[in-house]
């Protein structure tokens, strides 16, 4: 063996020939390789070949430089020469950006990836044909069908790859400019093309947005949308990649940073819209007002859900959740966070998901009333009117709690107002048989016509369709809690402002309902919550005329009590 071994390696022969331990035990290290590269290098020692997975050819390289077998050196670096695309990029997995590998030879590696992806987004590109010239490189020429094919052997690979080596292959995307512009080029345009090819769902994988990156997946957002902006205007739709943004992969500090950089454009378009004319704002939205934020309805739903997936995968992603729900500036900016509570309080409530670790009292506490104050969809009319009692905040007149005295009614008890008589809150139809609509002075027209119906607080002794409330809300949820129009107050001359303080919270609950949270409370008491704190949160709430957890939205629960 030491004569074989000799005959292969000048360093081996030193080693055995002389006054080296190595000599004298006939044992050789192997520094810090790994055991399948040894074992492939002694195969090609003894047979003159050998397997070796693509992701171990440099550490079998840096194995052979360090026992000087110079022909298998030879070989391996021959094969980097050959790899294609998506081998190349395997290959590249296996190697840090600090890796002792020869500069020359990482350069043809990536070289050759680079190139590989610089070939696939020209031929994507929409003003291409089906055929096209390919930059020089691994490609001479490429179909759009070539294309979608190299995407499929990616996915396969990063879906095969280990998170260590797709962390190396995030590594080379920042530690390479040429390389990561390829790439992001190619996201471009398979995203953008995407949209009507069944292969371009495969850039929607998780793993597909964990090698990428935060930073690249923010640039080609930025990229598209300065392209195309976010709806084509042809069918007044949101383009198909837009859902690619909302999708799994991204930790929920960057899922955010997506968000209101989408915020922000879609911001600058409407307000763009209004300017020239194109279109109008809202009939509810009071002359002067800035406005509404927000995107279009089915992304603002689905990033609500991939902002309660990202908070329940980390105890960080659940903190930073919880920070930006509380701080008073989020919420007028962002529907999509005040929605993601809705959606993490039902599926709470179903016992579907736990508390998220690393959740405070405080975060707890609002959950809680999120949960109570969410109708449940379906079910009997308990279930989906939840509430025993209700809290109207705003001008004092109007203000205090309500007992439900029916369906859609609650009365204020044990306070009268002028007249000698207690106020109700009530929902009245506007629209159908023996309906009557009457126009409120000061109201938009347009509005009073379209409105289904419309929530009144007035006096118990006033009609309840014709004589004037004290405050009106022109909308037809079926429950108080989920107003989400603006409250008119009634002023001077029976005319009506708008009134933004005017919100309607639960108050109460029966224990029925609560029991049905208790176990997941408890589960986080035992993960190391304190029910001390969380008691200490809902008195405090419970004795404030607006709770702690005020700077919640327009229309979130306030604080019921079992």
């Amino acid at each position: 063996h030491r004569a074989v071994l000799s005959a292969a390696s000048s360093v081996l022969l030193t080693r055995f020939s002389g006054h080296f331990g190595d000599a004298q035990t006939g044992q050789i290290g192997a520094g810090s390789a790994e055991s399948a590269s040894v074992r492939a290098l002694v195969e090609f020692l003894y047979l003159g070949r050998c397997t070796v997975a693509l992701d171990e050819l440099a550490a079998l390289w840096m194995l052979a430089d360090y026992w000087g077998v110079a022909p298998l050196m030879a070989a391996v670096e021959k094969l980097w020469g050959e790899l294609g695309v998506v081998r190349s990029l395997h290959a590249l997995s296996g190697m840090d950006t600090e890796s002792t590998v020869p500069q020359q030879w990482m350069q043809t590696i990536i070289g050759v990836v680079t190139s590989g992806f610089e070939s696939a987004a020209m031929i994507l590109q929409p003003n291409t044909g089906a055929t096209g010239a390919a930059p020089e490189g691994p490609f001479t020429s490429l179909t759009k069908d070539d294309a979608w094919r190299f995407l499929r052997d990616l996915n396969k690979l990063l879906g095969e790859m280990s998170s260590s080596a797709t962390a190396r292959l995030r590594n080379w995307l920042a530690a390479d400019a040429f390389l990561a512009f390829a790439v992001e080029s190619f996201v471009v345009a398979a995203l953008r093309e995407g949209g009507s090819h069944e292969e371009g769902r495969r850039l929607y994988a998780r793993e597909f947005r964990e090698w990428l990156g935060p930073a690249m997946v923010v640039r080609v957002v930025e990229r598209l949308a300065a392209a195309g902006g976010l709806v084509d205007e042809e069918t007044g739709t949101v383009w198909p990649w837009l859902s690619w943004t909302c999708g799994g992969g991204l930790h929920f500090a960057a899922l955010w940073d997506v968000y209101m950089l989408l915020l922000a454009i879609e911001a600058r378009r409407v307000a763009a819209s209004w300017e020239s004319g194109q279109s109008q704002p809202p009939i509810w939205l009071p002359a002067g007002a800035p406005p509404p934020p927000g995107l279009p309805e089915e992304l603002e739903r689905r990033f609500a859900f991939a902002l309660v997936s990202a908070a329940l995968q980390s105890e960080c992603g659940a903190k930073q959740w919880e920070e930006l729900f509380f701080d008073p500036s989020m919420p007028p900016r962002a529907p999509a966070l005040a929605r993601s509570w809705t959606v993490m309080a039902r599926l709470f409530r179903r016992q579907k998901v736990p508390i998220p670790l690393g959740f405070s009292a405080r975060a707890v506490h609002r959950l809680l009333l999120e949960a109570f104050a969410v109708p449940e969809p379906g079910g009997d009319q308990r279930e989906e009117t939840p509430s025993v009692a209700v809290r109207v905040r705003g001008p004092t007149i109007i203000a205090g709690v309500y007992v439900r005295s029916g369906p859609t009614s609650f009365i204020r008890p044990g306070v009268a107002v002028a007249g000698g008589t207690g106020l109700v809150l009530r929902r009245t139809p506007r629209i159908g048989q023996n309906a009557i609509g009457l126009a409120w002075r000061g109201v938009a027209p347009k509005a009073l016509r379209e409105a289904v119906a419309e929530w009144k607080i007035q006096r118990e002794c006033d009609d309840p369709e014709v004589d004037t409330p004290l405050a009106v809300a022109l909308d037809e949820a079926t429950e108080p809690t989920m107003i989400k129009a603006w409250w008119w107050i009634c002023g001077r001359g029976s005319t009506f402002k708008p009134a933004s303080s005017i919100s309607v919270d639960v108050e109460a609950i029966s224990e029925q309902e609560a029991s049905s949270c208790a176990d997941t409370v408890l589960a986080w008491v035992q993960a190391g919550g304190s029910m001390k704190e969380l008691e200490e949160v809902a008195a405090t709430a419970a004795n404030c005329e607006k709770p702690a957890a005020s700077t919640t939205p327009r229309g979130a629960a306030g604080a019921p009590r079992a």
